[in-house]
């Protein structure tokens, strides 16, 4: 009976040890939002009390991560050129739809008001079919180290998509205030830093000199642009320019630390440093479909030229080896460890022609053990857990600390990932080995 009571309490113990935890887990996970600033100042809304002189600019994002994330670093450029600050939207994360946008900016906010904290759902509709949508609106500061354009930029928060609502919260009573430069279609309009910048406007149609912009509505609180994406959409030919977009890129990397932690699993898995390749393999729609087995064939022969000219690792762990060494002994493969981020499985007949090659390809299912910690991260901006749409990150940060990366033309992962790429190469991977 003694022994039975020792059990019971043991179990309660136990029990109460597993709550506490998880409550100190959950405040912990909260505080980190406020100790940021996100719990603070995400409601730009409600915290609009300063200089009635400060003056702003915004914009709407829309499409997938990578295309907002162009937007978003395009609009720190516009708020650095300016002399303004920036009300920030959030990342917009759907589930059940590709992306959101519409060329024509009031049709674009139409669908954007419809994505509040007050709820994770929305109807989408196209061709008179509606359907339920899940959606989560995430902070930048959460997954992007803004620690240095802090330094030189205000930033605020947006907290929904109402127009009227950020017009009041500026006390902009009428449009004489505020310049709203609105999208009639894709590419309307192209930004100068140089009004003398030759550069032509290619598929853009509007020319804006950013000299002018500034100097004739210097006095508008507020300057909304539409669409900020296109990595053409601002040419900066001025020196100060130049130089503030490299250290602005260079900045602009993820730093969420379980992602972080993850991402170092992964790699010590891989091997450690200077032991895989990253590769991108984008076949699943559009354009990117159609020209699949191109991608494939030419990444592919990209990576058999490297390892013929012993420009890449081709030592995998013991660990790795014991793996795919059977496949290794088949003729016409190639001994490489290679991290493989795409949009097919396995059983897709390109990525398994891919397989037969490089039989020691390992993908993020192979780290199923390492991706736990993605189940416990949620979103206290609609507490909508976060495992779906970080799973992308933990691909992007790996295939980037290859000793090489190999990425599909076009595709703005792959562009992100080779400029990380880039940069961890540069730094030598301290940040995620030391």
């Amino acid at each position: 009976m003694k022994f039975l009571k020792f059990i019971k309490k043991k179990n309660l113990l136990i029990l109460v040890t597993i709550v506490i935890f998880y409550i100190i887990y959950t405040i912990s996970i909260r505080l980190s939002f406020e100790s940021n600033g996100i719990e603070i100042q995400r409601d730009f809304q409600s915290n609009n009390n300063g200089d009635p002189d400060e003056k702003f600019i915004t914009y709407l994002p829309h499409s997938g991560f990578n295309n907002q994330r162009i937007s978003m670093e395009n609009a720190l450029f516009m708020a650095y050129f300016l002399n303004r600050s920036l009300i920030l939207p959030p990342i917009v994360f759907l589930d059940g739809l590709n992306h959101l946008y519409s060329e024509k900016t009031d049709k674009l906010y139409s669908k954007l008001i419809q994505l509040n904290h007050d709820s994770n759902n929305f109807t989408s509709c196209k061709d008179k079919r509606c359907k339920q949508v899940k959606f989560t609106l995430y902070p930048w500061d959460e997954l992007i180290d803004m620690s240095w354009i802090r330094e030189r930029i205000k930033i605020t928060y947006r907290s929904d998509f109402n127009l009227t609502s950020l017009l009041t919260s500026l006390n902009i009573t009428n449009e004489q205030e505020f310049l709203f430069l609105k999208d009639e279609f894709s590419y309307h309009y192209k930004f100068y830093d140089d009004s003398n910048s030759t550069t032509s406007l290619d598929k853009f149609h509007v020319r804006i000199n950013l000299s002018d912009l500034k100097k004739d509505h210097h006095n508008k609180r507020l300057i909304h642009f539409g669409s900020l994406f296109s990595s053409s959409r601002i040419v900066k030919e001025l020196p100060e320019s130049r130089i503030f977009w490299k250290n602005l890129t260079r900045e602009l990397v993820p730093n969420n630390q379980i992602l972080v932690e993850i991402t170092r699993d992964i790699i010590n898995e891989l091997g450690g440093q200077g032991n895989f390749i990253g590769s991108h393999i984008r076949l699943g729609d559009s354009f990117f479909q159609v020209n699949g087995n191109k991608t494939l064939d030419k990444i592919t022969q990209r990576i058999i030229n490297d390892y013929i000219k012993n420009s890449v690792p081709n030592h995998p762990n013991d660990k790795l080896f014991t793996l795919c060494k059977d496949d290794l002994s088949k003729p016409n493969t190639v001994p490489l460890v290679i991290f493989l981020a795409t949009d097919k499985d396995r059983s897709d007949p390109r990525i398994r022609s891919f397989l037969e090659i490089f039989p020691c390809t390992f993908t993020q299912s192979d780290f199923i053990y390492s991706l736990e910690p993605l189940k416990r991260v949620i979103n206290p901006l609609g507490n909508m857990n976060m495992q779906k749409f970080f799973a992308p990150f933990v691909d992007l940060l790996v295939v980037s600390h290859g000793v090489k990366f190999y990425g599909t033309e076009k595709s703005t992962f792959s562009s992100y990932a080779q400029r990380l790429h880039d940069i961890h190469q540069e730094d030598n991977f301290v940040d995620f080995i030391s």
